[in-house]
């Protein structure tokens, strides 16, 4: 059985270590197993249950009250929350393809709401066409246009960083559900990719996009966390090992260490690492010349589409 230590175990389940060792102590949530010097490790199956605990206490309810419930009930509970999840899961995209849905007109209908403040027609809206779509489809007809909108309005000042935050943290939610019910199938394949950004970059919406893509293809990702140092990202890559890292880039002047410096990082202790991808929304490729066979820039999600497509 592989284990991992509290530092992997928050990456991956989206919680800091302060939290982890707070629910362990004061609630009882679990019980890692210990190394003979006293550190807490991980198994696959606990972290599985730190990510369930954190999308539960997302979703409103109490670590009190829930920490200690077996996971089946956990599972329960978040079904019921989550009512469309098992409808979602149950589309391929031959059903999906039968279910109309005017991409154009839901992202309108988005950009009306968003700058009405209208929350709750937003989640209505991105959960219709989360139901109507594939992932794929999701991403590539609905998500990405609809930023690169956002993105345009925001610099012309017709929308507001809060509308715009209030828009990704519902984005953030119908993704996080698509990615876990993708987990949930505990799909088999040979090939395993692990999501993340490089410090300073706290836009997720690269490596969600890329996830949905993952799920898409029926890959076997690792989705690790935004910001975070090369060491870290290593360390996560050899870990699960990882065949292909997808690096998410978009604000470079953000990033706490250049980017090809950050990649070298990465990839001068990483043994098992295949390929470093990067994905964002701009085209990278000319800050990362000369860099070989390891890494590819992409230069668009339809390009990064077509590519897991021929993966497996």
């Amino acid at each position: 059985m592989k284990y991992f230590n509290i530092q992997m175990a928050a990456q991956i389940s989206g919680l800091s270590t302060h939290t982890i060792r707070a629910w362990e102590k004061r609630y009882g949530a679990l019980r890692p197993d210990r190394t003979d010097t006293g550190r807490r490790q991980y198994s696959n199956e606990e972290i599985e249950r730190l990510t369930l605990l954190s999308q539960l206490t997302n979703l409103g309810n109490s670590i009190g009250q829930i920490a200690r419930l077996p996971d089946t009930e956990l599972k329960e509970i978040y079904e019921k929350l989550t009512s469309t999840r098992s409808i979602t899961l149950q589309h391929t995209p031959a059903q999906a393809s039968r279910i109309e849905l005017n991409a154009e007109e839901t992202r309108n209908n988005l950009l009306m709401a968003l700058a009405g403040y209208k929350v709750d027609i937003i989640s209505h809206e991105l959960n219709k066409a989360k139901m109507a779509l594939s992932p794929g489809r999701f991403a590539l007809d609905i998500l990405h246009p609809l930023l690169k909108e956002v993105e345009v309005r925001r610099q012309t000042g017709t929308l507001s960083n809060t509308q715009i935050i209030a828009l990704m943290a519902i984005i953030k939610f119908h993704v996080g559900n698509i990615i876990y019910g993708h987990y949930e199938k505990k799909v088999k394949s040979t090939n395993k990719i692990a999501l993340a950004t490089p410090e300073g970059e706290l836009y997720m919406m690269d490596i969600m996009m890329s996830a949905l893509l993952c799920c898409q293809h029926q890959m076997n990702f690792f989705f690790l966390s935004s910001n975070l140092p090369s060491a870290s990202i290593s360390e996560a890559v050899n870990a699960v090992e990882a065949s292909v890292l997808v690096l998410g880039v978009t604000h470079l002047n953000h990033l706490k260490t250049p980017l090809p410096t950050f990649i070298d990082e990465i990839l001068a202790p990483t043994k098992n690492l295949c390929e470093i991808w990067v994905v964002g929304m701009h085209d990278l490729s000319r800050y990362l010349t000369n860099k070989g066979k390891k890494v590819r820039v992409f230069s668009s999600f339809a390009e990064l589409d077509k590519t897991l497509e021929q993966l497996d």
